[in-house]
């Protein structure tokens, strides 16, 4: 998808997880809506952040993308775009209409300015809640410690208002995933210098934690 020669235009109208990010969030043309609700939760099974995440959830500011990818925290539309992790939007309610004017386009030269003209007005975008945004350094002020255990640690006894939810997800979700999914994360050495790069990492990465109990079970 990242690399095909032709503009791919993927819009996500609702509940996207883990391949469904790796098909929105490597289209050359990703597009959400109001209704959008995304999530790469695969440290439930034992497994990690896969389909190039360890590009996109390096993205978000604030240790952001690394808590989404430890917790696998849902993300709404109003923080998909106030992170930057994409920049088209168009309202649940015209996506048939956007579609058909693709469809009828001459050529290519004219899809950024269709998704401009179908574009959310910045009224409604402000309008959308970005919960982890507005809770931005308080994510950082855990999520920057340096290993999985001193997250965990400096979370107990935190009353925030999502404290809780996090601590039961880190608590509950394999202890190998999430100590993989926060180097992948975090590890300078690690960062792929391109989703090629990316999706090599994956793949032995997949190979060698398919070999440890978590992901069987």
């Amino acid at each position: 998808i990242n690399a095909f020669p032709k503009p791919v235009i993927t819009i996500a109208d609702g509940l996207t997880m883990g391949g469904g990010c790796g098909v929105l969030l490597n289209a050359s043309h990703p597009v959400i809506t109001e209704k959008m609700d995304l999530a790469m939760p695969e440290t439930a099974i034992g497994l990690f952040p896969d389909v190039g995440a360890s590009l996109f959830l390096r993205k978000p500011p604030h240790d952001i993308g690394v808590m989404m990818g430890m917790t696998g925290w849902r993300i709404g539309a109003g923080d998909m775009l106030a992170t930057g992790l994409v920049e088209h939007a168009v309202a649940s309610s015209n996506t048939s209409a956007l579609l058909e004017a693709l469809i009828q386009l001459d050529d290519n030269d004219g899809i950024d300015g269709l998704l401009a003209e179908y574009q959310m007005d910045a009224a409604s975008i402000a309008a959308l809640e970005a919960p982890l945004m507005d809770a931005g350094a308080w994510i950082a002020q855990h999520f920057s410690k340096p290993t999985p255990q001193a997250i965990r640690d400096s979370l107990d006894g935190d009353n925030h208002e999502m404290a809780e939810k996090i601590r039961h997800a880190l608590d509950t979700r394999s202890p190998y995933s999430i100590v993989v999914t926060h180097r992948l994360l975090t590890d300078n050495m690690l960062k792929p210098a391109d989703i090629l790069d990316a999706l090599r990492l994956d793949f032995v990465m997949a190979c060698r934690i398919g070999r440890y109990p978590d992901f069987s079970e």
